[in-house]
C-alpha cells in the first residue's frame, strides 16, 4: 500500500540530545524524530509555481478531461527535494545529469506568508491556497 500523508510541524524540541518534533496530521498529533531534517521549521509555508510542475502534455489533458485537479492527481516514482536557496541551481543540474532526472525542476519556495499552508501562483499571476484533500479523485492501486 502506498501512502503519504501530510503532517504540520507544531512544535521542534530536543529530547536526550535528538530533534524531535510534534506533528499534526490532520489533528493526531504525533511524536516525530526530526534528527535527519535539519533544515525543516515552524512558521514557514511552501509557495510552488504552477507553471514550473514538469506535467507531460498526456497528463494535463486526462486531467482536463476528467476534472481533475493535477495537484491531486495519483503520482508515482517523484521526488521533492528542500534545498538552502543558495544550493538550489547546483543541485538541479546534478539531478538533471541523471536519465530519471532530466525534467527535474524548480517548482516553489518556502515562505513566511502562507505559514503552514501550501499555495500555488497561478499562471494568471493569481494565487490560491491549496487545502489538504478530502477523500480520493480516484482510488489508487497499489
Amino acid at each position: 500500500m502506498c501512502l503519504a500523508v501530510p503532517g504540520q510541524i507544531q512544535e521542534i524540541y530536543e529530547s536526550l540530545g535528538t530533534r524531535m518534533g510534534k506533528v499534526s496530521f490532520g489533528g493526531i498529533v504525533k511524536e516525530v524524530c526530526l534528527a535527519y531534517l535539519p533544515e525543516i521549521a515552524v512558521g514557514v509555508g511552501i509557495v510552488i509555481e504552477e507553471r514550473n510542475l514538469p506535467i507531460l502534455p498526456d497528463v494535463q489533458s486526462a486531467c482536463d478531461l476528467l476534472d481533475m485537479d493535477l495537484i491531486y492527481a495519483p503520482n508515482e516514482g517523484k521526488l521533492v527535494v528542500i534545498v538552502d536557496p543558495r544550493s538550489a541551481n547546483e543541485v538541479l543540474r546534478v539531478m538533471q545529469e541523471s536519465q530519471y532526472g532530466i525534467r527535474a525542476a524548480i517548482i516553489g519556495t518556502v515562505t513566511e506568508k502562507y505559514v503552514g499552508m501550501l499555495a500555488a501562483r497561478t499562471a494568471i499571476g493569481g494565487t490560491r491556497v491549496i487545502p489538504l484533500q478530502i477523500g480520493e479523485q480516484i482510488p489508487r492501486i497499489c
